[in-house]
């Protein structure tokens, strides 16, 4: 079998975190918006934690890698990195994908503007604002097995940000719980509505 073709053989990561950036860039340069975690069950996103908790270094590195592979993309407008990040502090480039991110909705609930609005602006021509970000965050996707539980959480939950999706979505919606992690964690996992992991 291997006489017919050429193969890559690539190293296997053991369950390595999965850490992305999200960048939008125009004409007037880029912007770079905190790295952050994503968590996956199955392969669908279960978990956004905005900003990542990794060394400082990590993330110096990420934007590193983020800007020189922005100097070299003929690209306007959203565009996300994803990358592997081992327990011996390997950093893997995972994903280069072009668009807005469902990982990057928890923008929301750190700044002012969503990454959908800053896309259509960069292929727009328009200027881009100079986005501030204003503290922590963590997304969860909503599917349909938790809508029960999610009706009990929206009544005692009203600073949590709910976002309902047209009939026939996968996931149904999904909730920005705003604010330090060392409180919003703690407070998503009581719940025990969304599967979050511990890092």
């Amino acid at each position: 079998m291997l006489q017919k073709r050429p193969y890559i053989l690539e190293a296997w990561l053991d369950n390595p975190r999965e850490l992305a950036v999200t960048c939008v860039k125009t004409e007037a340069g880029l912007q770079v918006f905190p790295v952050v975690e994503n968590q996956h069950e199955r392969h669908e996103l279960t978990a956004t934690v905005a900003p990542a908790q990794v060394d400082g270094d990590v993330v110096m590195e990420i934007l590193r890698i983020a800007e020189k592979i922005s100097a070299r993309l003929n690209y306007t407008g959203v565009f996300a990195i994803e990358f592997f990040y081992t327990d011996a502090g390997g950093l893997y480039i995972k994903r280069l994908s072009p668009g807005p991110r469902p990982g990057g909705d928890v923008l929301r609930g750190m700044t002012n503007t969503t990454q959908y609005n800053l896309h259509l602006r960069a292929i727009l021509g328009w200027p881009i604002p100079n986005v501030k970000v204003n503290g922590e965050a963590v997304l969860l996707p909503i599917r349909q097995q938790q809508q029960g539980a999610i009706n009990t959480q929206i009544q005692i939950k009203p600073d949590w940000r709910w976002q309902f999706f047209p009939a026939g979505s996968n996931p149904v919606g999904e909730v920005i719980v705003p604010g330090p992690l060392k409180t919003t964690i703690p407070a998503i996992a009581a719940t025990d509505a969304f599967n979050m992991q511990s890092k």
